[in-house]
């Protein structure tokens, strides 16, 4: 009887396996041979994501447009070319809706997935269009078969490490000997986000430890400063966030950053912003710390 890993890598090869049933076996592997990251990672792909981070590949970009519901056309919101930054941050969002809600939209042919924004964004952006219909992200087919092929591709390199260490899962059992093998199996997923998937504990380690990812926050602090004209402070929040700022910066500069400075002069900035809350440059700020990991 074929083993259960040669199954995974035999499905995750043939692109009529929908990625959905191939994460459920993915499950039923990791449950068994006792992996709780990857186990979290496939549920999290089956469920949606919700308190756990979400990998880089999941994080996409689209077109803001509003559906007239008069003559049924989507209508683009323009920004002045002064807003190019505004824009940017409002066009890149990470998706979490689950493997199946995303194969159900391309199966469906509707062709591409509408993300609402925030009441307080939905309104400002309705304002400066001058229009009376809510505005929302709609994303391509080919970035949700770009997020499903990272998915398929995980699980397939997964396997193929796992078979090289002698695993083989006859008839839906795994050995002792096939466990603690397992246990040094780690998956190196560069498309994810502070994500380190290492299959079990024995003879392993994990030296990431909620990092942050220095691109993302140099990204972040660059679209702070060109915001900070934008934003609705008094002179007191505008001085204590241009002294915060400059904190995260000569941390950043240094050849050995203090992560726990930065990601307090983070929370300080966070809160900053969210004082200043309904104002569309601080929303979309805001948006993109929740993808920082501090």
């Amino acid at each position: 009887m074929t083993g259960i890993i040669t199954e995974l890598q035999r499905e995750a090869m043939d692109t009529n396996v929908r990625i959905s049933d191939l994460l459920r076996k993915a499950l039923l592997v990791a449950r068994k041979l006792k992996i709780p990251d990857i186990e979290t990672w496939v549920l999290s792909e089956l469920n949606g994501y919700e308190t756990e981070e979400i990998p880089k590949y999941r994080h996409v970009r689209g077109e803001i447009k509003a559906f007239n519901t008069y003559n049924g056309v989507w209508m683009p919101i323009m920004f002045s070319e002064s807003d190019t930054h505004t824009h940017r941050t409002l066009t890149h969002r990470t998706c979490s809706q689950p493997v199946s809600e995303l194969e159900a939209l391309i199966e469906n042919g509707s062709g591409q997935l509408g993300m609402r924004y925030t009441p307080e964004i939905e309104a400002r952006l309705m304002r400066a269009a001058d229009m009376p219909f809510p505005p929302m992200l709609l994303v391509s087919e080919s970035s949700l078969h770009g997020i499903l092929d990272c998915v398929r591709t995980t699980i397939l390199e997964w396997a193929l490490k796992l078979e090289e260490q002698g695993i083989v899962g006859e008839n839906l059992s795994f050995s002792q000997k096939e466990k603690e093998a397992a246990s040094t199996v780690t998956i190196n997923v560069e498309t994810m986000s502070y994500s380190q998937i290492q299959a079990g504990t024995v003879n392993s380690s994990q030296s990431m430890e909620n990092e942050i990812d220095f691109g993302q926050l140099n990204e972040f602090i660059e679209r702070l400063e060109k915001s900070l004209s934008e934003l609705t402070l008094d002179k007191e929040q505008a001085a204590e966030l241009s002294s915060e700022v400059s904190t995260v910066k000569a941390q950043t500069a240094s050849p050995k950053p203090k992560q726990n400075i930065i990601k307090e002069s983070l929370r300080s900035i966070r809160t900053i912003l969210e004082g200043a809350a309904g104002n569309i440059s601080a929303d979309g700020l805001l948006e993109i710390m929740s993808n920082i990991n501090f």
